[in-house]
């Protein structure tokens, strides 16, 4: 199952609970192709990672007035998701 979260206005966070991986990618370029149009992948990723990522604001937020985006924990939530097990494209 697929669940996206926002990072920031034009980033996504998107986790395959199946396989237990975050997929990183431009808010509108992956439908149903997250591994090639992905900037990073976290593979195996731990409960400390899975906790960052619920934390994250959803993507309905993505088109919400600029000053409402919670910027500043997006980012913080992402650092601790990119942690540990990272592998970039």
């Amino acid at each position: 199952m697929l669940q996206q979260k926002a990072i920031t206005r034009n980033t996504t966070a998107t986790l395959c609970t199946t396989t237990n991986t975050i997929f990183v990618h431009k808010h509108n370029k992956a439908h149903l192709q997250y591994t090639v149009n992905s900037n990073s992948v976290l593979r195996n990723v731990n409960a400390q990672q899975l906790k960052a990522f619920y934390s994250l604001p959803s993507t309905i937020m993505q088109r919400a007035k600029a000053n409402t985006f919670p910027t500043k924990h997006a980012q913080q939530c992402y650092k601790i998701m990119r942690n540990k097990y990272v592998h970039s494209k």
